[in-house]
């Protein structure tokens, strides 16, 4: 068993870390030209609210996934470490099941709410609704299956599809319409990326069934094993989930809501660049989240505290410099969106800053998570949150755009602070760049 754990984290520290780093950094490359060219395609009204329904898509299929998510991160690890094959195959099909009936039910709850919702910009965009609705079963099927290939030590294959080749042909397909003149309204821009994730699915299926030990037959066989799924503990994950959805789109959501819809698309691609500062944190996350929850079920908290420690330093290190990069190139990338586009300048500045503090605290949300402390995760999250929340809802009315990111940059912080003085305190792990390496 040990012998086995060691490989697993071997092989996850060097391999995986390297290929998802890679992948990260060539999405990055992949996500800032497709930007660029559905702004320049897209006129900016239509921009503007294609960006405000991706919003609710990204919403809702987070919340479709139903917690499962990161029961999988932190079950199917310790499952495939043990070669438990008929418990993987009951497990997967439990999260596939229950994805597919809870999205099916928010697609169809979000098409209803664009038609009765007269005074909404849904019911504005309701055609665009219609199409892009059915983004939310299929992306949440492909974040499923991007979870089980992590657990399989793939994280850099399981990251493939929704860093890599979808945007890849959102881009060439945003080219091509752009260089053919093509309709450049919001219905349009729906039906691209809606072809894009259709085709999406098709190759995450089959990279599933080429990386991992489950099998189109395993799957619909009745597996010899039962694998029981802590309900409790899904809906603390689930909890937790959905508040920190609701916390990352809900301003741009109460931008549009509140009277600010000519300012969406411009805070959207503020927002998307400043993302940036955390992609090395996030892709860290990728690769070990798994690998915390089987150190510590196991009880090596020693190797725990030092793989905390190691990670949270690199990451930081890194981070400060990709930080000062794109600070100095802000201003330029907002620009070549168009000159309206500067006007994201101060809110792309306070969030990368927020983002770089969240970094040098850690990710301790997922720690409390990986270990079992879902409903502290959930209470931490949630303070930041209703902070966030209220500050949102007094300041955008008057300050647009500005009060939208001072909301959730002071939230995130209450969120991310809390999150680590709890780790401290449950776990014994040091949390930060402070830490401490016990082995």
């Amino acid at each position: 068993m040990f012998n086995r754990l060691s490989q697993y984290i071997k092989t996850q520290r060097l391999t995986q870390l390297v290929g998802s780093l890679s992948l990260q950094i060539g999405s990055i490359g992949i996500v800032v030209v497709t930007n660029l060219m559905l702004a320049w395609w897209l006129s900016t009204s239509a921009f503007a609210n294609y960006a405000y329904l991706l919003s609710w898509v990204q919403l809702l299929t987070n919340i479709a996934l139903f917690g499962l998510y990161d029961v999988q991160l932190k079950e199917m690890g310790s499952l495939v470490i043990n070669r438990d094959v008929s418990a993987q195959v009951s497990l997967f099909r439990q999260v596939i099941i229950g994805t597919i009936l809870i999205s099916l039910g928010l697609m169809l709850g979000f098409i209803g709410l664009s038609f009765v919702a007269k005074t909404s910009i849904l019911y504005v965009n309701k055609s665009a609704v219609l199409l892009i609705a059915l983004q939310i079963p299929l992306m949440a099927i492909i974040f499923q299956v991007q979870a089980t290939i992590r657990c399989y030590a793939k994280s850099s294959i399981g990251l493939l599809v929704e860093k890599i080749f979808r945007p890849l042909l959102i881009g060439f397909f945003t080219c091509t319409a752009y260089f053919l003149a093509y309709d450049n309204t919001t219905l349009s821009g729906v039906a691209l990326t809606s072809t894009a994730t259709v085709l999406s699915l098709l190759l995450s299926l089959f990279l599933l069934f080429k990386y991992t030990n489950l099998t189109p037959t395993l799957l619909i066989q009745k597996p010899l094993t039962k694998f029981g799924i802590n309900r409790a503990e899904q809906f603390w994950f689930w909890s937790v989930g959905l508040v920190g959805l609701f916390f990352i789109r809900l301003d741009t959501i109460l931008l549009g809501e509140l009277g600010h819809i000519e300012s969406v698309g411009i805070y959207s691609v503020a927002t998307k660049f400043s993302d940036l500062t955390g992609f090395v944190m996030q892709t860290a996350n990728y690769v070990f989240v798994p690998v915390y929850a089987v150190l510590y079920q196991s009880k090596q908290i020693a190797e725990f505290q030092t793989l905390v420690t190691r990670n949270t330093r690199i990451v930081a290190a890194i981070t400060i410099g990709i930080y000062v990069i794109i600070l100095l190139a802000g201003k330029y990338i907002l620009a070549a969106h168009g000159a309206s586009y500067i006007e994201g300048y101060p809110v792309f500045i306070l969030l990368s800053t927020t983002i770089l503090a969240t970094v040098l605290l850690g990710d301790n949300y997922y720690v409390l998570m990986m270990c079992g402390f879902g409903k502290i995760a959930y209470t931490c999250i949630f303070i930041g949150f209703a902070v966030a929340l209220c500050l949102e809802w007094l300041l955008i009315p008057q300050y647009s755009m500005l009060g939208a990111v001072v909301g959730r940059s002071i939230g995130t912080l209450v969120w991310y602070i809390s999150s680590a003085v709890m780790v401290r305190h449950k776990t014994g792990v040091m949390p930060s760049v402070i830490g401490v390496k016990r082995v």
